[in-house]
């Protein structure tokens, strides 16, 4: 796998405890523990510990407290991978609330964000950073980067309590989550796709076709129209 390539050999350490409550938090981050070059990223979030853990390669090179979801507001466990990022995002949902330095985990709200931290969970879903961690980690991520939170009562104590090299489990289960993007990705015969990327589906059960439209096509239409078959 290869996700990230590292964007300098700075190393900078802190102490970090997983009960730290200071709002800014306590972090660790040392790129020198595995050699600069295009290497594996991923993230291990541990809801239990409130901690976040990003390896490269395998071997962990930042750790830092968080804050997840407080009691009604969740944070959901499994594999998920950045969808998307943003330096200076605004949050649509909590009054345009600022979520600095975003990497986006679902499209209903989830990500890994700069924010406070008090010391025990207390967002409405998302993982908050120290800011200072958060600029770090936006710079090695991408979109298809695997995340794995951690804390449901069948998740293994290697997830729940990652340690400095990540686990055989671990590693398969970002393995499964980055080649489950594959199945995402635009078909190889999608000639249109360069020019005129589909941005709507129209599905039409009345005339029986499917219609890819784009707003940006001059006729808002990117040539391509299929029939389909239905029955009565």
């Amino acid at each position: 796998m290869a996700f990230a390539s590292w964007p300098s050999s700075e190393s900078t350490t802190w102490p970090v405890s997983s009960s730290s409550g200071s709002e800014s938090g306590s972090r660790r981050w040392s790129d020198l523990r595995s050699p600069q070059s295009v290497l594996a990223v991923a993230v291990v979030v541990s809801l239990p510990e409130q901690l976040t853990h990003v390896y490269r390669n395998g071997v962990r090179i930042g750790v830092s407290t968080c804050s997840t979801g407080k009691p009604g507001h969740d944070t959901p466990t499994g594999v998920f991978t950045v969808l998307e990022k943003d330096t200076d995002h605004k949050s649509s949902t909590y009054n345009n609330a600022p979520m600095p330095n975003m990497n986006r985990l679902t499209w209903d709200g989830v990500a890994l964000h700069a924010g406070k931290l008090p010391g025990y969970p207390a967002s409405h879903g998302c993982v908050r950073l120290p800011y200072a961690f958060s600029e770090k980690l936006w710079t090695v991520t991408h979109p298809g980067t695997p995340v794995i939170i951690a804390g449901s009562h069948s998740d293994p104590w290697e997830l729940t309590h990652p340690g400095l090299v990540l686990g055989a489990y671990a590693e398969e289960e970002l393995e499964d989550a980055v080649a489950g993007l594959e199945g995402k990705r635009h078909p190889s015969d999608w000639k249109a796709a360069s020019e005129y990327p589909v941005t709507t589906v129209i599905a039409s059960t009345a005339d029986g076709r499917i219609v890819t439209d784009n707003p940006m096509h001059p006729d808002r239409r990117s040539g391509q129209d299929f029939v389909i078959m239905t029955s009565a």
